[in-house]
């Protein structure tokens, strides 16, 4: 893993400058901007829910039953009934995606506050930057803040990253693995650590594969909502043995 070449280049970074591109280490004048980043990217996690599930099989399934229903039913081919057929589609619709949205928003918003609840680093990023149990990498855009990563060490041989997200419009430009060979780099050289973990869900498809080209080893976590397994929704728990060859 070590000597893995930097993916920020003028040619995957369209438009940003390599000189106004840094990545370094978090300050402390960060550290507030790092606490709402992270807390928006926490919530974001609703969003792309959202979207994983309206394009799952048995939501899907459901929809265009109700669909096929609604047009053997009021035929507006023969009944020229078009404007109650479409009222009819369009409030099932909405339905449809608000039945969705409310459940998994409230969530990600009730997870987001626990975490911020029990997550020492998130209560006091500035106090947790200082000691030797925390180390947090950002990626800035002039004065934006684009990617975070946040190690934490669980004890002397094993850490873990709670933490790794890349501002959307950035996620294709190779940020989030510059971030990632930073923390891995880190954690062979300077901590001299054994095992790095970390959890990710199957929505975060890209970050998964960014996990596998390091090295990381996926297994099946446990999931904490029956519901969101009924979509195929599963929490992924990775491990990364740092001192292999």
């Amino acid at each position: 893993m070590e000597g893995l070449p930097r993916e920020v280049t003028d040619a995957t970074l369209v438009d940003l400058s390599a000189r106004e591109l840094q990545i370094r280490a978090c300050v402390s004048s960060d550290c507030k901007t790092v606490k709402e980043f992270i807390l928006n990217n926490l919530m974001q996690q609703a969003r792309m829910t959202n979207h994983y599930i309206y394009r799952s099989l048995p939501l899907l399934s459901v929809y265009f039953l109700a669909l096929a229903f609604a047009i053997r039913k009021y035929n507006p081919w023969h009944s020229s009934d078009w404007g109650r057929f479409v009222f009819l589609v369009s409030a099932f619709t909405a339905l449809f995606l608000v039945s969705v949205d409310y459940p998994v928003f409230y969530y990600y918003e009730r997870k987001t506050k626990t975490t911020l609840q029990h997550d020492s680093f998130l209560q006091n990023p500035e106090q947790a930057i200082k000691t030797s149990g925390f180390k947090c990498w950002v990626a800035t855009y002039g004065d934006a803040l684009v990617a975070v990563l946040v190690l934490r060490s669980i004890d002397s041989n094993e850490a873990e990253i709670p933490y790794w997200f890349v501002r959307s419009r950035y996620r294709h430009s190779g940020l989030g693995g510059d971030l990632m060979n930073e923390a891995l780099q880190y954690a062979r050289t300077t901590k001299d650590l054994d095992l790095v973990k970390m959890e990710t869900s199957t929505i975060n498809a890209r970050a998964n594969k960014t996990l596998q080209r390091f090295g990381f080893e996926r297994e099946k976590g446990p999931n904490d909502n029956k519901i969101l397994a009924l979509f195929r929704i599963h929490n992924l728990k990775w491990l990364l043995h740092t001192s292999g060859p």
